[in-house]
């Protein structure tokens, strides 16, 4: 059997999540490539970095913080989550190793690039052999772990307080999905699951739900007034010092969007749209 016919490595292979993941190394290869000025590569190589090797291993100082955080967000979400806040030192060991070692193959896959070499193979087999391998597939397949809020691969949310109500706020995540096209099917498909569960009594004191993402860009707006209306008021959400993860997960899906930022700098439009409940359920809760 050859190194690239191991069962893991052809797992990966077959996950669209992966192959997704690794068209991105295989645009900046080629565009690292293609262009020989020094400054252009330099800068080429920390967009890159910034996309794939920021925030990859977690601060230890942060990570307390957030982990509490998203259980109490969790509980909100979902009363009768067991998740509990406290996370043995040992676990939190584990998962900045676990973390260290991820990085370091990102890194490598970013050299392999520049020196023309860079296979989705290679890149298969040295994930498929790490320690974060059961992770990722699960990121990446249609199976996601059981956590509280999730209601498709794509789609997700959590109940957050809103002053002296609570809102519910949309996430989205990289999920088993081909293309933009099919990514919007998803999200359409998880608008609909939310507004049956507000239907059936579900979430009683949400009134307000929110969700902010690049798929609200203007150049979507052919197809954002199709589905919200022609009235809906869109915000757009102000730039950060380091792209965020919405902004990410676009340089990810869209190919067009992921040159434009290696080459120029430029990081995809993210919007913000708040709409009531009712109006959530009059859009998306049609029997």
């Amino acid at each position: 059997m050859g190194e690239f016919e191991t069962d893991k490595v052809q797992e990966f292979l077959a996950s669209q999540g992966f192959l997704r993941f690794a068209r991105s190394f295989e645009t900046y290869q080629k565009l690292f490539t293609e262009h020989n000025d020094a400054e252009q590569r330099r800068q080429m190589n920390r967009r890159m970095c910034e996309i794939f090797l920021d925030n990859a291993v977690p601060d230890v100082n942060q990570m307390g913080e957030e982990i509490d955080r998203v259980i109490a967000n969790w509980k909100i979400t979902d009363p009768s989550t067991q998740h509990e806040s406290f996370i043995p030192a040992e676990a939190i060991e584990a998962m900045i190793v676990e973390s260290r070692e991820y990085a370091e193959i990102l890194r490598q896959a970013v050299v392999w690039c520049e020196k023309g070499v860079f296979t989705k193979e290679k890149l298969a087999k040295a994930l498929s052999e790490s320690k974060m391998a059961e992770t990722l597939m699960a990121s990446w397949m249609e199976t996601k772990l059981d956590l509280p809020g999730l209601v498709n691969e794509i789609i997700g949310y959590v109940i957050e307080k809103d002053g002296e109500k609570q809102k519910l706020e949309i996430e989205l995540s990289p999920g088993p999905v081909k293309n933009p096209g099919e990514l919007l099917e998803k999200v359409i498909d998880g608008f609909k699951i939310i507004a049956q569960k507000f239907k059936s009594g579900d979430f009683a004191t949400v009134q307000k739900i929110s969700m902010s993402s690049w798929l609200l860009a203007d150049k979507f707006s052919m197809s954002i007034n199709a589905i919200f209306g022609e009235e809906v008021t869109l915000q757009d959400v102000p730039e950060q010092d380091r792209i965020n993860s919405s902004q990410k997960m676009a340089l990810q899906f869209n190919k067009r969007s992921l040159e434009e930022f290696l080459l120029t700098g430029h990081r995809p439009s993210v919007r913000k749209l708040d709409l009531s409940r009712e109006k959530f359920i009059e859009l998306f809760g049609k029997d």
